[in-house]
């Protein structure tokens, strides 16, 4: 666009290391995905899983790929599969410290893309998947699993809620144009 270009290459005098500095936190959040990659499977199947799903990992062409890259994806990724590691973390241990660890994760991953929206029906259907392994009364499980879920939703939303600085308006409402950022980078730029 015009103003990312104006941004990059009229006001700044060097793109270079801003694009630079633009990649290390991807390229970070990269780096603790593949390490709750290796710990979640450590965890399921031993050490050996553990670095063979390590190196499946590093070597993945989506993880080569984008990586390295300054956009929503790793982090999305890494807070997608962090909500499901600890929705799963809940189910064998139902703390109220991993619920709400549960609901936390659940929340960032919303905020970090639109994308993570498919955890709600996935956390419906693993609840129901747990719910029917169960050999217990199901109707006290779907009641209790009914509880926890809309719990961990309601955490997940205020999480959400504060990623967005606990805003009432809408968000594009008094959005700058195209001709205001521009005016705006060339006083802040001196």
């Amino acid at each position: 666009s015009e103003f990312s270009h104006q941004f990059l290459f009229v006001y700044n005098k060097n793109a270079e290391l801003i694009v630079f500095l633009s990649r290390l936190p991807m390229i970070i959040l990269s780096m603790f995905l593949g390490l709750f990659v290796y710990i979640w499977a450590k965890k399921l199947y031993g050490y050996a899983a553990g670095l063979f799903a390590l190196f499946l990992y590093v070597f993945s062409p989506a993880i080569l790929a984008n990586a390295g890259l300054a956009m929503l994806d790793m982090g999305c990724s890494l807070f997608l599969f962090l909500a499901v590691f600890q929705y799963w973390r809940y189910v064998k241990d139902r703390s109220t410290y991993n619920l709400f660890l549960c609901g936390i994760t659940f929340g960032l991953a919303q905020s970090a893309k639109f994308t993570s929206l498919v955890l709600f029906p996935l956390f419906l259907i693993l609840a129901a998947i747990n719910i029917y392994q169960q050999k217990n009364n199901r109707l006290i499980l779907i009641k209790r699993g009914a509880g926890q879920i809309l719990l961990i939703f309601l955490i997940g939303y205020f999480v959400l809620w504060a990623s967005y600085c606990f805003e009432f308006k809408p968000l594009l409402k008094n959005a700058p144009d195209l001709e205001e950022k521009v005016a705006y980078i060339k006083k802040i730029s001196g």
